[in-house]
């Protein structure tokens, strides 16, 4: 409408009571009314052509047959309908398929194999009794004789991360016997020395040979319950029932029988020795000091001058220096120092049979501190001290692992920093293993800990206090049952069970179409001895 109109529709609806249509034909014939009379031609729309997809709707009255979908819809701008236009065609053109004609596809590969399910495994994890480390190397000890060997590498904790793990990856496992289980484990170059409390030793080379048990010897003083090693020497000392020290050389990966010497019986069996090098002189001469926990609650120390001519060790010069008594706090059975270890600065931290961890002082042989490792006083079982000797590392019968801390390698006072308790039962092994990361190539060194629940834990030592362990579970790293058919044409299954090998014939059976099954037969058994 024009202006004029709707001056005209506002002056009636102020003047007056505003007449309301009572229909849509009043509306139309006042609009019609008010419509300026010109002779202007209104451009009618054009003609909308029938979308082949559009349907008429009908409500109320029906149309008549013939007025077409047209007709009955409004008018449409041209652009409208040229967009819609465009967007069916686009549609048309993506729902078309492509020509499948000339395309071909392979089928995956099928193999046709036969699962036998073993029911009998029986596998059961033995606990760990001793461990030793060299270098990047840890050898474990376990209950069913067995000596597992691992390796560990440093990368990253995940993909592009800048926190370093270390990892152990399984390199060799020996089976043992159940007759002689290595209680204790030392490193002495590359030849691994185990010794057990029924008075044997024997050495397995992993390097430059197969990887076997060599000839076992007898300790000649009973049973040993440590071993320790000075790493400038081709020798191993021995911390014997009978209360005396003996030294073995190795030569040619093998244990030279008799011992190189003897020492003294110091009245009772001896429970622990820590071994270290003073001072390395000329013509390679050596002065070392040898510290051992008695079990009449003493702690002996004892000098000792060696000289190497080739393969020919020989001792120059030795003698009884300290001994230090451990408090029994009334107690009528005297105090048992479990573990031992002789830092460089001249101080001997020992863990006894109180919960405690005493620091001495070598020199003087004086007790310089100590700490209580468990409010309960569970027994300590095992020490470790890192490479740069600033962390102290102990766990015992409380089933934890706790770490001490002084500021620098010449401090003398120790602090309680953290604790992990990641086991459930005694943790009576530990070990450090050195590693560099092969991100930044910078050190990165590794505390592994085990026990009677026969798990493996890992921890960063540089961030102890920082982070979690990494828990490995006993499953064997090869799996202990193999099946085979060359040479024979029949289906063989082995089935290693500790230091032995059965072996089974599988026969097939087809009782039905439905179901098919097989059975074993035990064709024999392999027992691996071990070298006497």
């Amino acid at each position: 409408p024009s202006k004029k109109t709707r001056l005209t529709e506002k002056n009636d609806a102020v003047g007056g009571q505003p007449s309301l249509p009572k229909n849509s034909s009043d509306v139309a014939t006042k609009k019609q009314s008010t419509t300026p009379k010109k002779d202007t031609k209104v451009p009618t729309p054009a003609k909308k052509k029938p979308r082949p997809s559009a349907k008429s709707e009908t409500s109320g009255d029906q149309p008549s047959p013939s007025k077409t979908s047209s007709d009955l819809d409004p008018p449409m701008p041209s652009n409208v309908a040229k967009k819609k236009h465009s967007t069916t065609s686009n549609k048309e053109k993506a729902g078309k398929k492509p020509n499948t004609s000339t395309t071909t596809t392979t089928q995956p590969p099928t193999v046709n194999v036969k699962v036998h399910r073993v029911r009998h495994l029986d596998y059961i994890p033995s606990a760990v009794l001793a461990m030793a480390s060299l270098d990047s190397h840890l050898a474990v000890s376990r209950q069913d004789g067995s000596i597992e060997l691992y390796s560990t590498t440093s990368i990253p904790e995940y993909t592009h991360s800048k926190k370093i793990t270390s990892h152990l990856f399984p390199l060799a496992t020996v089976a043992g016997s159940k007759q002689a289980v290595a209680h204790s484990l030392a490193w002495v170059n590359n030849v691994l020395v185990a010794a057990s409390p029924d008075g044997t030793l024997w050495s397995i080379p992993f390097v430059g040979r197969t990887r076997q048990l060599e000839a076992r010897i007898p300790s000649g003083g009973g049973g040993v319950f440590d071993l320790a090693t000075c790493l400038e020497l081709p020798l191993v000392a021995g911390a014997c029932q009978d209360g005396s020290v003996r030294f073995w050389q190795i030569l040619d990966g093998k244990l030279q029988e008799p011992p190189l010497a003897t020492l003294s019986t110091a009245g009772a069996p001896l429970m622990s020795i820590a071994w270290r090098c003073v001072q390395q002189l000329k013509d390679h001469a050596y002065k070392t000091q040898v510290f051992v926990g008695v079990a009449d609650g003493t702690i002996r120390k004892y000098l000792f001058d060696f000289k190497i001519d080739g393969d020919n060790v020989q001792i120059v010069k030795h003698s009884a220096d300290l001994r230090m008594t451990v408090e029994s706090r009334g107690r009528r059975t005297p105090t048992k120092v479990w573990t031992m270890q002789a830092l460089e600065d001249g101080t001997l931290a020992t863990g006894n049979s109180l919960g405690q961890i005493q620091f001495w002082d070598t020199i003087t042989g004086t007790l310089v501190q100590s700490i209580q490792q468990s409010e309960q006083g569970a027994d300590v079982l095992k020490l470790v001290v890192n490479p740069s000797q600033t962390k102290l590392f102990a766990s015992g019968v409380d089933s934890r692992v706790v770490c001490l801390e002084r500021m620098t390698n010449t401090d003398t006072t120790w602090k309680f920093t953290t604790a992990h308790r990641p086991h459930t039962h005694d943790v009576k092994c530990m070990a450090i293993v050195q590693g560099y990361s092969k991100v930044n190539k910078h050190r990165l060194d590794t505390l592994v800990t085990a026990g009677i629940d026969t798990k493996l834990c890992t921890y960063v030592a540089a961030e102890f206090a920082k982070r979690r362990p990494q828990v490995y579970y006993p499953w064997p790293s090869q799996s202990p049952v193999s099946s085979s058919t060359a040479g024979t044409g029949q289906r063989l299954l082995s089935i290693h069970r500790g230091n032995q090998i059965e072996l089974y014939r599988l026969d097939a059976s087809l009782p039905s179409k439905q179901s098919s099954k097989s059975t074993s037969e035990l064709i024999g058994e392999i027992a691996l001895e071990t070298t006497s």
